[in-house]
């Protein structure tokens, strides 16, 4: 009887630094697809695995898990990581792209359609309202575009050009810098 739930344990693999470690990660990102149980991840959870041969099959399975809670961050940290190791061949960087892209684009007609007035410099004196119904979904495309900035692939450009259009200033400016 073990006391840690088996995605807790198999997580805690990715500690290993090794194969195994990498096997068992790889294995509860594809069977958490249907189940949606992963929890958030704390910082640097999957670092130790940038050290193992193949762990660039990851990456595909990374971009499936951003708009889970707290995943947005810490995927694209770790596949950023990879880009700088030069471990995301053009193919590899090409997939992973396809799959950001759509990404991308709902996450920043979402801060279009849901940008408070405030942020947008149109409130009235009388709106006292805090309520910003964008904010996770800024949050989540803002961790996402210095990933786009990282891959190689020519439509990764595209995603950077979408967001820099964007209704609310914060994406705008920050899709400019990256």
């Amino acid at each position: 009887h073990s006391l840690f739930s088996p995605q807790v344990r198999d997580a805690t693999m990715a500690l290993r630094a090794d194969r195994a470690g990498l096997d068992a990660v790889a294995y509860i990102l594809d069977a958490d697809d249907s189940q949606g149980t992963l929890p958030a991840p704390s910082s640097g959870l999957l670092s130790p695995l940038l050290a193992v041969e193949g762990v660039e099959r990851l990456a595909p399975k990374l971009i499936s898990l951003v708009l889970r809670r707290g995943w947005s961050d810490h995927a694209a940290e770790m596949i950023i990581a990879m880009c700088r190791r030069g471990l995301l061949d053009s193919i590899r960087a090409g997939e992973v792209t396809a799959s950001l892209l759509p990404v991308v684009y709902g996450l920043t007609a979402a801060c279009d359609h849901q940008c408070a007035p405030r942020t947008l410099g149109t409130h009235r004196r009388d709106d006292e309202t805090t309520v910003d119904p964008a904010r996770v979904d800024r949050r989540r495309l803002m961790a996402l575009l210095p990933l786009l900035a990282h891959l190689q692939a020519d439509s990764a450009s595209v995603g950077l050009r979408r967001a820099l259009s964007c209704a609310d200033p914060r994406v705008a400016a920050k899709a400019a810098v990256c």
